[in-house]
């Protein structure tokens, strides 16, 4: 069985000129991925069908240096959007739910006879993600969040700002609702071969 698995993922088409992707990962059909070389895939990732990958080096007259980093054993529900100009970083372990919006900018929302979609894009920051994080159904994530590992966010959830790890968040904007313990980070030194 696990052979099977192993040559279904060898054969199912990955992204093209994608930066890096790991072994035993995928992308799910239908998709779309734009600045794929701005864009690394660990390993044992699955991003469901109907996802949105972009991180954008030019728009307009801008030009950016993007980053989407996604790590490995991460699961992504479909119909996810993550857009990146600068960094947007998804630990390991993380499990995002369908239809969840992470993005690191937004279009600049002057009053102008400019309109919104061809106004310049502007950004707080980039984005991280710890690891083992969950973030629930509809939840957006925005500019310049931090949130540290083992966080939970709640379904429809906007997270405007950071939170420390084992945070349990919710609403719009979304607000602590109670800390959890996290687990200790084993020392380096337990690893030692004696």
């Amino acid at each position: 069985m696990e052979l099977l698995k192993r040559l279904a993922f060898a054969i199912y088409p990955r992204p093209r000129r994608i930066a890096s992707f790991g072994e035993a990962s995928l992308i799910q059909m239908p998709r779309r991925v734009q600045g794929a070389r701005h864009i690394e895939v660990g390993d044992d990732v699955v991003i469901q069908a109907h996802s949105w990958l972009a991180a954008f080096d030019r728009y307009g007259n801008q030009t950016f240096q993007p980053r989407i980093r996604i790590g490995s054993h991460t699961r992504i529900g479909r119909y996810a959007v993550i857009t990146a100009i600068n960094n947007v970083t998804l630990g390991e372990g993380c499990l995002l739910s369908e239809q969840v919006f992470i993005s690191d900018h937004t279009h600049e929302s002057v009053a102008s006879d400019v309109p919104p979609p061809r106004q310049p894009l502007a950004s707080r920051g980039s984005v991280s993600i710890g690891r083992h994080c969950f973030i629930g159904m509809r939840a957006c994530v925005l500019s310049g969040v931090t949130l540290g590992d083992y966080c939970v966010v709640g379904a429809n959830s906007v997270v405007t700002h950071s939170f420390p790890a084992g945070s349990i968040i919710a609403g719009a904007p979304a607000r602590l609702i109670r800390q959890q313990a996290v687990p200790a980070e084993p020392s380096s030194s337990s690893h030692d071969i004696r």
